[in-house]
């Protein structure tokens, strides 16, 4: 719903637009794929360990997970960035169409890597159990700050390029709520139901 919202925002601005986010998310859906492929990684070990009791290694799972999944986003990113009128020219030849999405892709292609650190500390804030916390996240992520941000901005600077910087906005905010709720400690509390018994 979330995602709808937005591209309703981005349909006023025409059909030039509508397009070029719908190619651009493709292009995201891509580079996405490591850090949501390390993320489930993430989340199966973060889980393993926190029923051992073993919270070092989780640190360390998360540590390993940061560290790999930004390596490999960043290659996604610098690709976006410095190829954009390319990226988007696979999918068509109308001038305007590339013109917007190469917008998209140099805006937000930067916060790939926000997207990285935000599977790594799902990853362990899921596998711990909590997983209404990071359905918090994903909420506010889109309802308190990319919606109301890409009608403000958008309206404000007069420009789609406006709903591309509140999608940054949100990965940012995403990744500090993450980030937070994993330094926090609050994902090692027992979520078992009563009856479970889980190694301390």
């Amino acid at each position: 719903l979330g995602i709808l919202a937005v591209i309703g925002i981005v349909n006023r601005f025409g059909a030039h637009s509508t397009a070029a986010i719908g190619i651009a998310m493709r292009i995201d859906q891509l580079a996405f794929l490591p850090a949501m492929t390390l993320g489930m990684a993430v989340s199966t070990l973060a889980g393993q360990n926190i029923g051992a009791g073993l919270f070092d290694r989780v640190r360390a799972v998360f540590r390993w997970g940061v560290t790999v999944s930004c390596g490999l986003t960043l290659i996604g990113s610098v690709v976006a960035v410095t190829l954009a009128p390319r990226l988007i020219g696979f999918f068509t030849n109308e001038s305007d169409v590339i013109e917007v999405g190469s917008h998209y892709l140099r805006i937000v292609g930067p916060g790939y890597l926000l997207f990285a650190v935000i599977f790594a500390a799902n990853g362990v804030i899921n596998g711990s159990g909590h997983t209404g916390a990071t359905t918090v996240f994903t909420f506010i992520t889109f309802w308190a700050v990319r919606v109301p941000l890409a009608a403000y901005l958008s309206s404000h600077l007069n420009s789609v390029d406006g709903v591309w910087y509140a999608i940054l906005a949100s990965l940012a905010a995403g990744t500090v709520a993450s980030l937070a709720y994993y330094y926090s400690g609050r994902w090692k509390r027992r979520v078992a139901a009563p009856g479970i018994r889980r190694a301390e």
